[in-house]
């Protein structure tokens, strides 16, 4: 059946790939709810790309930058709304705390947004897709910058929340 081989390809990297590209544009600005609709229509372009006979040599960091491109358009339209991961929020909070360390903890998330806002946008970004497991050179590809830019981003980034958290001991 036509499509079948790329349908399997397709959802097999939705599965893998889709909640850290969220994430991504969540803290690159993007509301959730246009972040999950740039994901989308990333993973649909994607599908109708490989459908069609193109080949795609690195489906994943393709999947980004279609996706970074569908959200600055959004952005453009609506203007940079969330600076901070409400997603990496939600991982990040622990329910099996007592009700005083909750509280602790919540107050750390507050301090860390804090910290991450003051980070530069591409150190942010960068440190984004270092966390999703990407490599400085497709960091690189995915921003559209230097594989030396990117990892002078993500140290700087790195530089700063070390900064931020010896304050907090």
């Amino acid at each position: 059946m036509r499509g079948e081989r790329e349908r399997r390809e397709v959802a097999a990297l939705y599965s893998s790939a889709r909640e850290g590209i969220v994430r991504y544009l969540i803290s690159a600005g993007v509301i959730p709810g246009n972040a999950e609709e740039a994901t989308q229509e990333a993973f649909l372009r994607l599908y109708s790309a490989l459908r069609d006979g193109q080949e795609i040599g690195h489906p994943k960091l393709w999947l980004y930058k279609v996706a970074r491109n569908a959200a600055i358009n959004v952005v453009k339209r609506n203007g940079i709304q969330s600076p901070f991961s409400e997603a990496l929020e939600a991982v990040m909070s622990s329910p099996e705390l007592s009700a005083e360390d909750q509280l602790l903890e919540r107050e750390w998330i507050e301090e860390f947004r804090d910290a991450m806002q003051n980070l530069s946008d591409p150190q942010r970004l960068c440190l984004e897709l270092r966390a999703q497991g990407l490599r400085y050179r497709e960091i690189a590809e995915v921003l559209e910058i230097q594989t030396s830019t990117a990892a002078e981003f993500v140290g700087r980034g790195i530089e700063e929340l070390k900064k931020w958290n010896r304050c907090k001991l």
